[in-house]
């Protein structure tokens, strides 16, 4: 589910491991903000609230599969990605907090599973 200004815009289904979507009333607008729901039928992952942490460290929840292991990867630019984290969830909830380096201005997540 992809959402702007709390307006859900598009419903989309991956067919691999990412996401892409086009918004055509974008040159409408001076400035846009998205935000999706994510969850995948095949991993059990779902991204929680996002939450920063003062100075510099960010958390949130997935939801989980149990005994599945999880990758939390960062990038720049959408193109190539770094891993940062791993965890193997213990249960359904699994909470993953991450250093944010502040001399980086914009930085992607996401997570990848594996089983």
């Amino acid at each position: 589910m992809i959402s702007v200004d709390g307006v859900n815009v598009s419903t989309n289904e991956a067919s691999g491991s990412i996401v892409q979507f086009l918004d055509d009333d974008d040159a409408n607008y001076p400035y846009r903000f998205y935000r999706t729901s994510l969850f995948d039928a095949s991993s059990g992952a779902r991204v929680g609230t996002l939450t920063r942490l003062q100075p510099n460290r960010m958390t949130f929840e997935l939801a989980t599969l149990p005994n599945r292991s999880y990758v939390l990867q960062g990038s720049t630019h959408l193109v190539t990605w770094s891993d940062l984290s791993s965890h193997i969830a213990s249960g359904l909830v699994l909470g993953i907090t991450n250093t944010v380096d502040l001399s980086i201005p914009f930085r992607f997540f996401r997570v990848q599973s594996h089983p």
